[in-house]
């Protein structure tokens, strides 16, 4: 053993772990780890964002004043909306919700004897069935929810800016790779 893990006064694990990894280089492993992959954000705020930024400096884009919006109005209702598409969550949120609906009937009918379920020992599909019935009927109340939110909220000249910006960028793209 070496000079390091002899004078460590531990257990006897510890001293074979401190050994195992002094002898071998895999201190050097735990040092190697790669960098986390950058998180790319495109959600509908930063789509616009981006799409006003790429196309502010060129001539016949679509001007917030000839819309009549304020700087001001436009940031509030782009976060405003944003807010209202992120209601659902993220996908892991998601898969959670809908995986919590399709195993709780199934738990809710183990708690009763075989024999008096309707269905015997076939009755755990049924709780399956019913699960993923129930997590689609939530997940489709979530999407009409956020439709009706988006359609309440919802601005007329704010959301022909962005149509015509889109449709001007889309123009510009097309007229690039023609050339």
């Amino acid at each position: 053993m070496t000079d390091a893990v002899q004078r460590c006064n531990r257990t006897r694990l510890t001293e074979a772990l401190l050994s195992f990894l002094l002898k071998t280089n895999y201190t050097f492993c735990f040092m190697a780890l790669r960098e986390p992959e950058k998180m790319v954000i495109d959600d509908f705020d930063h789509q616009v964002h981006n799409l006003l930024e790429s196309n502010k400096d060129k001539s016949g884009c679509p001007q917030m004043s000839d819309y009549g919006i304020t700087k001001e109005d436009f940031e509030n209702y782009i976060f405003d909306k944003q807010a209202i598409l992120d209601f659902r969550g993220t996908q892991k949120t998601k898969f959670v919700r809908c995986g919590i609906f399709i195993v709780l009937p199934v738990i809710i009918l183990s708690a009763f004897p075989e024999q008096s379920l309707p269905f015997g020992k076939m009755t755990f599909f049924a709780g399956i069935c019913l699960g993923l019935l129930i997590a689609l009927f939530v997940e489709s109340l979530m999407i009409m929810i956020i439709k009706v939110r988006v359609n309440k909220n919802a601005d007329p000249n704010i959301d022909k800016f962005i149509r015509d910006l889109e449709h001007f960028d889309r123009f510009n793209k097309r007229n690039k790779h023609g050339e």
